[in-house]
């Protein structure tokens, strides 16, 4: 630690300590200080981020659900999406839309745990988008679904994650410029 120039021989070595301690306590207030400033918005981040973490742990739930319903009963997804074209639906098709929903429902859980994983981020926002889109065009495209209570839903569930992940961008973006300074 460097002294200022007034601080001289002509001191007594008491008070070259005493004059080392003001000026470092200085910096610990000017530290403090700043620290404050970026816990403040740490905690509006992180508040943001919490919430975003308990969401996606809920569309985990949901899509796990989903996922083991496939697999025990055929007919839910007949019942509950495919309801244009029942017979569309068979044990194959079951199977793959619940591991498909399996997989997502992992992807999403993984996500929560480790939001500030980039490439996990952006493959959660991607598939919120593609199960977006995939529900759309069963419905407008294709119409093996009916704008019922299952598609709804999925849709509704999917459109408000996504955008939640897009709105959460802006409170991981100053964690990582915040992290390259230290």
């Amino acid at each position: 630690m460097a002294l200022p120039d007034d601080i001289g021989e002509s001191q007594q070595p008491f008070e070259i300590l005493m004059t080392k301690r003001r000026l470092l306590q200085q910096q610990q207030q000017q530290q403090t200080a700043s620290s404050s400033v970026n816990s403040k918005n740490k905690q509006k981040q992180s508040s943001y981020l919490n919430y975003l973490r308990g969401w996606l742990g809920a569309m985990f739930l949901i899509s796990f659900a989903n996922s083991i319903q496939s697999f025990v009963d055929i007919k839910f997804l007949s019942k509950s999406i495919y309801t244009s074209s029942p017979e569309s639906v068979n044990p194959l098709m079951a199977r793959l839309f619940g591991m498909w929903t399996l997989v997502l429902a992992l992807l999403r859980i993984c996500c929560a745990v480790d939001l500030t994983n980039r490439p996990l981020y952006h493959i959660t926002v991607f598939s919120f988008l593609l199960t977006v889109a995939h529900f759309l065009s069963e419905l407008v495209l294709f119409g093996t679904s009916r704008p019922g209570i299952g598609v709804i839903m999925a849709l509704l569930f999917s459109g408000s994650s996504a955008v939640a992940m897009i709105v959460g961008y802006w409170f991981l973006q100053p964690q990582d410029k915040m992290l390259k300074k230290s």
